[in-house]
């Protein structure tokens, strides 16, 4: 049987992940100094990562989507969760699309919305990986 993480490290590990690229998404914006809608595009992206971040830790320990199967037996690696290059392109551009939230930050729907769609994404990596390892050719 695989491990799996109390909701309180697995919150702590999420929030830690999450922000970690929220501050990625200040790095690039940092970058695009000369070009001002995308460090507009950046920084919108950073701030909804940081309002994500916080959403996670408040959650409490029995909901669901603190509780996702993939994301809760996800390795981790110097507190943060080792997500798959899909799943970091996906939360990395969470919130940098104006037309993505129009309010002053994105709903508790499209937060939620956005855990589990990574935690799908890493749901079929963790299955691919199975079935590489079944057929014989390792984990890449």
């Amino acid at each position: 049987m695989e491990p799996v993480r109390a909701p309180a490290d697995q919150r702590v590990l999420l929030a830690t992940t999450i922000r970690d690229v929220a501050h990625w998404r200040k790095e690039k914006a940092d970058e695009f100094g000369d070009d001002p809608i995308a460090r507009k595009r950046s920084l919108r992206a950073k701030q909804a990562l940081k309002t994500l971040a916080n959403f996670v830790e408040a959650m409490p320990d029995d909901d669901p989507d603190l509780n996702l199967y993939a994301l809760r037996r996800m390795d981790e690696r110097d507190g943060r969760l080792s997500i798959t290059p899909d799943s970091f392109m996906l939360l990395s551009r969470f919130g940098m699309d104006r037309g993505a939230w129009q309010a002053a930050r994105p709903t508790e729907s499209q937060m939620r919305n956005v855990l589990r769609r990574i935690d799908g994404i890493e749901a079929r990596e963790r299955h691919a990986r199975k079935l590489r390892a079944e057929a014989g050719y390792g984990d890449d």
